[in-house]
Parts: C-alpha cells; structure tokens; sequence
C-alpha cells in the first residue's frame, strides 16, 4: 500500500545518507546517494511505488530540517515531472501542447 511504498522511499533515503540502521553499518550507502532520482525514477517505472506514494514522500520531507531534505532536491527534477503529469491529466485533453 502507499504507507508500506512511502516507507521504501525512507529506508532508500537512510541507506544512500547512511543513516539511522546504515550508519556504520559498511554498506557504502553513500555510493548510490547521487543515484536516488534515477533508482526512484526506476522504482516508479517498474510499479513499485505509486506516483502518490512518491508525493506523498516529497510532501512527507517538505517540513524536514535543511539537512534532510538532501534527497528531496536531488529529486526535485523527477516531482516536478510527476506534478505536471498530474497536472495535465487533471486538466483533460483539450489540446493543450499536443501539437508538439
């Protein structure tokens, strides 16, 4: 369900910031932290989680302190990407930008 997919989206933030359970842990983490916007961008590819889950998680860390929004911004190009998707189907298909 969306909570158990928002979830993912923390436990994937922790492990790229090696925090919390991955804090010394030797996981090297932080070797994929460049890499979130593409594992999440491919994680909502393969359906794993929802594009509500993934708002859901960017609003979650909305309110978060400076430092942990980290991920937040690296992601920013992807949710902006989602919101306008969301946008445009909510606005119907009136013809808007189809000519391109």
């Amino acid at each position: 369900d969306e909570e158990d997919q928002v979830e993912l989206l923390l436990t994937l933030e922790e492990f790229c910031g090696e925090e919390g359970d991955y804090e010394g842990a030797g996981e090297r983490g932080a070797a994929f932290a460049a890499a979130f916007p593409q594992v999440l961008k491919l994680l909502y590819d393969a359906d794993a989680v929802s594009e509500e889950a993934v708002l859901a998680w960017a609003s979650e860390k909305a309110g978060a302190a400076p430092e942990e929004k980290v991920f937040l911004e690296r992601a920013e190009p992807f949710l902006r990407w989602l919101r306008e998707a969301e946008e445009d189907e909510s606005s119907g298909s009136e013809g808007e930008g189809s000519d391109e």
